[in-house]
């Protein structure tokens, strides 16, 4: 599969970290690996039904060249900004990779 230049954007890739709050205990720190060009594709929302009823996830693909350095747990700012969506799912090809990501 070719990527198409036009149609990739940049996502920052971060892994998850801790610090001391300035409170009590810790408090979330993730730490910039780098980034990575990918096109970005939505997906149909994760719907659970839980005790607390029904909580609905928003999802989005990204296909990314086959040696991007991405790793499920890995966190993403898929849309600029902040690291707010979790790569849970990584299928490798000969010559891409998709990678899910779910919004925290």
């Amino acid at each position: 599969m070719q990527l198409i230049n036009g149609r990739l954007e940049r996502v920052d890739i971060y892994s998850k970290g801790r610090q001391e709050s300035g409170y009590i205990g810790t408090e979330s720190a993730p730490t910039l690996l780098g980034f990575v060009y990918a096109d970005i594709q939505p997906l149909s929302d994760e719907v659970t039904e839980g005790e607390s009823g029904r909580i609905v996830r928003k999802r989005v693909k990204l296909i990314l060249r086959p040696d991007a350095g991405v790793q499920c747990g890995d966190l993403a700012a898929v849309y600029g900004g902040t690291p707010d969506w979790e790569i849970t799912e990584i299928k490798r090809f000969s010559e891409h990779m998709t990678v899910t990501a779910v919004h925290l």
